[in-house]
């Protein structure tokens, strides 16, 4: 009993922080990727 609580505990903790670790991830990433991807197209337009 107490391995399966201790494992639901775990996967359950587990689900939580993929849920916020998502929710971080999809905020910054848009705006990361645009930079990066304007940046890009800015140093191939200098050059």
């Amino acid at each position: 009993m107490w391995m399966r609580a201790s494992i639901k505990s775990v996967e359950s903790v587990t689900i939580a922080f993929d849920d916020s670790g998502k929710k971080l991830k999809k905020i910054p990433s848009p705006s990361g990727s645009n930079s990066s991807l304007d940046g890009s197209k800015e140093k191939k337009k200098k050059q």
